[in-house]
């Protein structure tokens, strides 16, 4: 199951790589990529390197696949 969306749809939505998960957090995992709500980011610098904060209820879902449709 899941929800299939085109090249086009992908390029306008917010999408991130999980670095880390707090400890309540079950349902997504380091590694995994998110699609989350515009404006729900917290955007931060640690050493350096610019990361987001998220809460749980602002990601929108998971990218469990990509599938290229020229194949």
């Amino acid at each position: 199951s899941g929800i299939f969306l085109t090249d086009s749809a992908v390029e306008v939505l917010h999408h991130a790589e999980v670095v880390n998960v707090g400890s309540g957090v079950s349902e997504y995992g380091q590694r995994d990529v998110i699609i989350y709500k515009d404006y729900s980011a917290s955007e931060t610098k640690i050493e350096g390197d610019d990361y987001i904060l998220l809460f749980e209820e602002d990601v929108l879902g998971k990218i469990m696949e990509v599938v290229d449709e020229q194949d």
